[in-house]
């Protein structure tokens, strides 16, 4: 997570949709500690999407809490960074979900709205592999984050 959020996206970042895999609870929390509005898709997308601006003096990066704590939308509106959980990238950004499609859906989704929109990936560097099979719809991510560093996904060869 520090390397992510040392990163150009995050600090120019306003509005962040983070997806609510348990190891993005601490980057959920930083986000609203630094001031910038979550969004984070609530889980199987049952109730939309939960928003929290302007967040109490202590607010957690739990999913229960954020879910007690956030107003609900049909859309994330227009965000400027989308960050992911996966179970494994390769260096060319394609990134291996837990098989539900969600998060390409977000992807997807948030570049709608925001053809600018940076996609970054949290994982541990055992994580990244050198070649992910994918299929169409399947959405690349540009920024591959690991304990070690937080790199640029490689255009193809």
């Amino acid at each position: 997570m520090k390397n992510l959020t040392e990163t150009e996206a995050y600090r120019r970042a306003r509005r962040i949709l983070a997806a609510p895999d348990s190891p993005l609870k601490s980057l959920r929390l930083k986000v609203m500690l630094d001031g910038k509005t979550l969004v984070m898709a609530t889980p199987r997308l049952k109730k939309g999407y939960a928003v929290v601006e302007n967040p109490p003096a202590r607010p957690s990066g739990t999913i229960r809490w954020i879910m007690a704590n956030a107003k609900f939308q049909s859309s994330p509106g227009p965000v400027d960074l989308v960050v992911q959980g996966c179970v494994a990238v390769d260096r060319y950004g394609w990134r291996l979900g837990k098989g539900g499609g969600y998060g390409d859906r977000e992807i997807s989704l948030a570049r709608s709205l925001n053809p600018e929109v940076k996609v970054a990936v949290i994982c541990h560097s055992l994580q990244v592999v050198e070649r992910l099979p994918h299929e169409k719809w399947d959405q690349k991510v540009d920024l591959i984050c690991t304990e070690k560093e937080c790199m640029k996904a490689l255009r193809k060869i």
